[in-house]
């Protein structure tokens, strides 16, 4: 391993895998920023998916928080990693089956959206070659695409990552 992260991004891809998914299919809308209601999950590339941030110490977690085994954890839906006691990476297992609404730049990513329009909407992307039961994409900065190998999209995974 080059680094704790590319570590980080190894054992989250592992326990991803073991993930069940659904189906869906449609694409996001282009209009003009929305507002944001007060449930919708904000994603920040290479910082947060929703109220869990990188960096952010276990002690600093908030309330209804789940840790398994003090390495990786769970808040409504929203997954991540810890290294030595810090979240190293924050996901979204499978952004199909997600029950709240998502938004980055300022706009509400559909949940069903189509591989290519998440693409387009978190890129420019690059597949990264080498992944073993899927397909992955570094999209902007701090921002990876996960997807079935065949890109049939039903299982969409979202990650937040370091900025490389």
């Amino acid at each position: 391993m080059k680094t704790i992260s590319d570590a980080c991004v190894l054992l989250a891809l592992a326990a991803a895998m073991a993930l069940a998914c659904g189906p869906g299919s449609a694409q996001r809308a282009s209009r003009p920023k929305e507002q944001a209601r007060v449930s919708d999950i904000e994603v920040i590339a290479g910082e947060s998916i929703g109220p869990i941030r990188l960096g952010m110490k276990k002690a600093e977690l908030p309330s209804g928080t789940k840790l398994e085994a003090d390495i990786s954890g769970e808040l409504q839906g929203i997954h991540f990693m810890l290294d030595q006691n810090v979240v190293c990476e924050v996901w979204i297992p499978n952004l199909r089956a997600f029950p709240t609404p998502i938004r980055f730049n300022g706009h509400t990513v559909a949940r069903d959206a189509t591989g290519d329009v998440l693409k387009k909407t978190f890129g420019p992307c690059t597949r990264i070659e080498g992944v073993i039961g899927g397909t992955r994409y570094q999209c902007t900065p701090g921002v990876a695409l996960g997807f079935d190998f065949e890109e049939s999209g039903a299982f969409v995974q979202l990650r937040v990552q370091t900025k490389r």
